[in-house]
């Protein structure tokens, strides 16, 4: 018997929500605005031909991970929180979560990125699109439209970011 169920295989769920619509988000995105439609389109441009890229499923991942999850002292990191998220997969879906929330303060990201660019990049643009899905939906399910505009924005820098870092045409690496 496996230690996790399929329902917590982070790698399948990028997947299944990308090309899939499972959870039905990209449809409500299609459905709720012309912005984020249009951001959805964006998303989806840049994990445009990697439905089939295989993705690893044996790393223990945190499914949320932002730099509000990790506990710090004395610059050292001496705990993460928040793990209702959790299952398996590729830990890079945690580092793509961590450049989400930090790409627009360079310096922090710096590290990260260093050891982001060390990786298949194609797999970072995919943990992009979902992670853009993932941020959007959650305000976009409340109808929350305050809160739904500022998470538009922040995925729209977040996607010409991922196109500047890693490129954004199918094939690239």
């Amino acid at each position: 018997m496996d230690a996790v169920s399929e329902e917590q295989n982070l790698s399948t769920l990028v997947k299944a929500v990308l090309f899939k619509g499972h959870g039905g988000k990209t449809d409500k995105f299609r459905r709720y605005s012309t912005e984020t439609r249009a951001v959805l389109d964006d998303a989806m441009e840049l994990a445009e031909g990697l439905a089939v890229l295989p993705l690893p499923d044996t790393d223990i991942v945190h499914g949320d991970f932002s730099y509000h999850q990790a506990m710090v002292e004395d610059c050292k990191i001496t705990g993460i929180i928040d793990w209702q998220e959790a299952g398996c997969g590729d830990w890079l879906i945690d580092l793509t979560r961590l450049i989400y929330s930090l790409h627009d303060r360079p310096s922090r990201a710096a590290p990260i990125m260093e050891e982001l660019r060390a990786h298949d990049t194609r797999r970072i643009r995919l943990y992009t699109a979902f992670t853009v899905v993932e941020m959007v939906a959650w305000p976009v399910d409340r109808l929350d439209r305050k809160v739904a505009a500022g998470s538009l924005n922040k995925a729209r820098s977040a996607l010409r970011f991922a196109r500047t870092e890693f490129g954004c045409c199918p094939g690239n690496s």
